[in-house]
């Protein structure tokens, strides 16, 4: 029980970064990022929208993930938004005719197909961390209430 409490942590704790990591660099320059979508193959189009929707998603999901209450709400939100961006960066690779350089805030000029196994890595530590979390909140009518505070934030 303990283990699957420290991975669960873990896991959430890389979401955490990783959110906190995309996102805020996304904020801080926001005309840079919209003008980076704008190129982008399919979803160009949309820049003025996603340029603000998807920093603040990533900021509210890691906001969530602090949350014990919200925790599980941010781990489904994560794997939603890791799917969508592996759906999005493997049409790309494999129907689209031009494929953009990118720029991330973990790293400047992460290749395409390097994303691609990021995000698919992340699906599946988020779907573990959701089984887990599950798994953890079995049986009990409030998220923790039969673990200790101490218990479940010491790594």
């Amino acid at each position: 029980m303990k283990a699957r409490i420290i991975i669960t942590q873990l896991i959430i704790i890389s979401l955490i970064l990783l959110w906190l990591l995309a996102g805020i660099p996304k904020v801080m320059d926001i005309a840079t990022f919209s003008k980076q979508l704008e190129r982008m193959p399919y979803i160009g189009w949309m820049h003025g929208l996603i340029s603000w929707s998807l920093p603040i998603t990533m900021l509210l999901t890691a906001v969530l993930l602090v949350i014990p209450r919200t925790k599980l709400l941010g781990l489904y939100i994560s794997w939603i938004l890791l799917l969508l961006f592996t759906l999005y960066i493997g049409t790309v690779l494999l129907f689209s005719d031009f494929v953009p350089c990118t720029c991330a805030g973990i790293r400047i000029n992460i290749a395409w197909k390097e994303h691609l196994l990021i995000c698919g890595s992340g699906i599946l530590l988020t779907s573990l961390a959701i089984w887990m979390e599950r798994q953890n909140n079995k049986g009990t009518s409030e998220p923790y209430e039969n673990h200790s505070q101490d218990e479940l934030y010491q790594l």
